[in-house]
């Protein structure tokens, strides 16, 4: 029994560790979309399309806010400009996976909690996640400025808008994951976990 409970722990946490990747991908590419920080980074892409003789103030109008009749990838397959990629549809494309990422998260998470055993080792496993899962965008960015050996300037600078926020996203997960896990310890060094063990007896 307690090598099936183990290992239901150990997928779960494993689950819940790719959620967390993605739903922090998802985050970031949704708050690197924002309106103003787009409006700011767009003449660098401009600057990398060849021939290009289109204004900020036109792509800002018409991509940005454009209306598209197409889902994300039918998009990307009917060849519109790779300006699309930092259109406002796109955002809202983001926002739809970060919600159902979130969503999963939620899901997961309660079901640690009715699976491990102790609130201790819930909260500092739930917290050992967020901090291992926020480490991959720490220096994101360096990978991007290196993708431009590989890639096109166009698209890469079109990757490094869409990777604005990672930084931002690293701190966001690794400040909730280090609380969860001093939540845990904190949890054990005050006793509560010897209150909750002896009332569920009682």
């Amino acid at each position: 029994m307690d090598f099936l409970r183990n290992w239901l722990n150990f997928f779960i946490v494993t689950l819940l560790f790719i959620m967390i990747i993605s739903m922090n991908l998802f985050l970031t590419l949704y708050l690197s979309l924002d309106y103003e920080k787009i409006s700011e980074k767009i003449p660098s892409i401009i600057d990398s399309i060849p021939e290009s003789s289109v204004n900020v103030t036109e792509i800002v109008g018409d991509v940005y806010y454009g209306e598209y009749d197409c889902g994300f990838f039918d998009c990307l397959e009917k060849g519109y400009s790779p300006l699309f990629l930092v259109s406002k549809h796109s955002r809202d494309y983001f926002r739809t996976l970060l919600l159902l990422s979130v969503l999963a998260t939620i899901v997961l998470i309660l079901g640690m909690f009715f699976v491990i055993e102790t609130r201790q080792r819930f909260f500092v496993s739930v917290g050992t996640a967020f901090i291992l899962a926020s480490f991959p965008y720490a220096d994101i960015n360096l990978l991007v400025l290196l993708s431009k050996f590989i890639i096109s300037n166009v698209f890469s600078s079109i990757v490094l808008i869409f990777l604005s926020e990672s930084i931002t996203i690293f701190w966001i997960s690794f400040s909730i994951g280090v609380l969860l896990v001093i939540l845990g310890f904190g949890l054990r060094f005050f006793g509560y976990e010897k209150i909750i063990k002896s009332q569920q007896k009682e």
